[in-house]
Order: C-alpha cells, then structure tokens, then sequence
C-alpha cells in the first residue's frame, strides 16, 4: 500500500472563539430553561457557525505549497531585499485568506504574512530576514496557520523541510581592483554604449533596456505590447565581459571586506545590464545575467573561503543549485 504521509494538522481557539462558544454555551441553556424555539433557533446557528468555521479553515490549509525560486537570495546584516517565495493554492474553489507562514531556521523563526491567495493560484511573500555574516541557512520547517473564515480557530500544521538559502556577502560599493581607483577608469557619462558604436545592421537578439542604451535602438511595437522596454542586439555587438578578481587573502576580516566590495560591484553591474565573470584562483565564473545564472554568483559568493579556491567548495554549490 503506498500513499502520500498525512501532516497532522492542528488547531486552537482564539480570544474571538472563546467568546463565541461562552456565547452559544450561554443560549443554549436559556433555550433549554425556556423552551422558546427562537432561541433554540439561534443555538442552532451558533453551533452551524462553529462547525463551518473549523471545517472550512481545515480545508483552507490543504493543497498549499512553498516554492522557493531564483529570486531566494539574501544579503548579510541586510532585510532589504526581503527572502521572497511563493505560495501556491492548488485547490480549485477554496481561497486562501488571512494566512501567516512561519520560517524556522533552527532555533529562529521568521514571520510572513499572506493575506490572500486565490483558487488555483499563487502569491509572493516577502519574509524580512537579516544575517550577520554570509553562508548558506537552511529553512528546516514551515509552519501555515490561518484563521479563515471567522476567526473563531487558529488551524496550522508544520511541514518539515531542508531549502537552503544562500547568505551572499554584505554590498560596498568600494573599488574592487586598482584600475578603478587609479583615474584611469572612464568619467561616468564619457564612455559609449555598447550598441552606439555598433556597425551591424541586423538584429541578432532583443534584451531589456538600460540607461545607457540609444534610443534609436528601442523597439517601440514590442513596448506597446509588453509594457517593457526593449532593445535591439546587433550581429556585430559583442559585449566584452568585465573581469572582477576575487582576491585570496590570509586575514579573515580583509577578506571579507574584499568580498563585500565584489558583490557591490556584481550588483551594479546586473542593474547596468552588462555581464562580468568573477576571477578565481582556479577557476572562472561566468554571468550572463540570467536568473540562474545571478543566482549562482551569488552562491558562490557565500560559500567562497579566504584561499579563493573554486574546487573545495563546488559541491556545496552545486547541491544549493540543484
């Protein structure tokens, strides 16, 4: 016999349903002692009300799941951004209202509300969370308790899990390597588009657009359609990748501080919309603005060791990508 392992659901009466069932207690002793079927009326609708009430809030907390997607990332002694995920409602006529999820990592737990989730649908949560330092923390339980329809119960169950989420450093937006610190680097303003000094004519691809894009290159048709700015990537464009070194370095704390400043650099340089790679001391890392592929420096970023070395920590990475 095979089947999927019941979560125990559990429930307990709020301050509203203490209230409520004193209520219904004490209508039903003055149907009892009057006999007045109005009154027995009314018991009748409380007790309809109670039973309504812990039945529908127990079907509210079925076929609900937590997605954890490319945007789950954190940066140290930082809640802005928020860890972001999503919560899906799988059944297809009951919403999900006045929900809180609870993360627990460890012995810490964060709180998440979610207001409203329709049938069928799914909603992003924002759970404000700040570490101290960078690595990956790893949320080992949910807990989703909801109140819905009336108030009267508080119907929660606690789902068991391993996500982990990556910590990256703490952003400064420091020169990262002598070249920017030197005058050498190019007045903001002074240095060219990538496709301005472009001489092809046909159009090898379209990707969003950036401040420092010609607004020759705009596709107009495709903004009336999508609300979004794109533009034009010319045959002859070829983007050359921006190399950031990341520096070993025997002292933990210079290290750290040489980190921080990498992942101020990584993070203008996605908001340019320009690619880079992250120079190892045996290996290269390669970002071509994707989701995924953001992701993955960042990830790497938190588990990097002082010696800058990719190789004893790749697996580590991998199984946070996975």
């Amino acid at each position: 016999m095979s089947g999927k392992k019941k979560i125990p659901r559990y429930f307990r009466i709020t301050r509203k349903g203490k209230w409520f069932i004193l209520l219904t207690i004490a209508v039903g002793t003055a149907a009892i002692n009057t006999g007045n079927n109005l009154i027995y009326l009314c018991l009748a609708l409380n007790l309809s009300l109670l039973i309504t009430s812990g039945t529908l809030s127990d079907l509210a907390t079925r076929r609900v799941t937590f997605d954890f997607s490319d945007k789950s990332v954190l940066f140290a002694e930082k809640n802005d951004p928020p860890l972001i995920f999503k919560v899906e409602n799988r059944k297809k006529h009951i919403p999900l209202f006045h929900t809180v999820v609870y993360l627990e990592f460890g012995d810490r737990v964060v709180e998440a509300p979610c207001p409203y989730v329709p049938p069928g649908g799914s909603a992003l949560v924002a759970a404000p969370v700040a570490f101290p330092s960078r690595g990956i923390r790893r949320v080992t339980r949910i807990t989703l308790m909801t109140t819905f329809p009336f108030g009267f119960f508080e119907k929660y169950y606690h789902a068991p899990c391993r996500v982990p989420i990556p910590v990256a450093p703490h952003p400064t937006y420091s020169p990262v390597t002598p070249s920017e610190d030197d005058g050498t680097a190019p007045l903001p303003g002074k240095e060219k588009s990538r496709l301005s000094s472009n001489s092809g004519h046909s159009m090898r691809d379209v990707r969003e657009y950036t401040p420092r894009d010609p607004m020759k290159n705009i596709l107009w048709k495709k903004f009336a359609s999508t609300g979004t700015l794109y533009v034009k990537v010319l045959e002859d464009d070829d983007p050359a990748e921006e190399e950031i070194p990341v520096l070993p370095h025997p002292d933990p704390e210079v290290f750290e501080r040489t980190l921080s400043a990498v992942t101020g650099k990584v993070l203008s340089l996605t908001r340019e919309g320009k690619p880079f790679r992250l120079i190892f001391e045996d290996g290269i890392l390669h970002c071509d603005l994707t989701p995924s592929s953001r992701k993955e420096v960042f990830v790497y970023l938190a588990l990097v060791r002082n010696d800058a070395l990719m190789v004893p920590w790749r697996p580590a990475a991998s199984e946070v990508l996975r």
